[in-house]
């Protein structure tokens, strides 16, 4: 996982870097903003989804099954 900076530098920006079709991308999708609580409840914050590699390999409650909200 790196930044789009730092995958320039590593001659990778093709591969990583940035969110974008065809990347490698790491990700994690929490329940609730970790800007928006008080710091001593961010170890607490939910982890709804993660992403490895752009391959879903967590998913809490079927988030990927549910509609979209409109």
């Amino acid at each position: 996982m790196c930044t789009i900076n730092a995958a320039k530098l590593a001659l990778k920006e093709d591969q990583m870097g940035s969110i974008e079709k065809g990347k490698y991308a790491d990700l994690v999708v929490l329940k609730e903003d970790p800007f928006c609580v008080s710091h001593d409840r961010i170890k607490d914050i939910e982890v709804m989804m993660t992403l490895v590699d752009g391959i879903v390999r967590y998913d809490k409650g079927g988030i990927l099954s549910k509609p979209a909200r409109s």
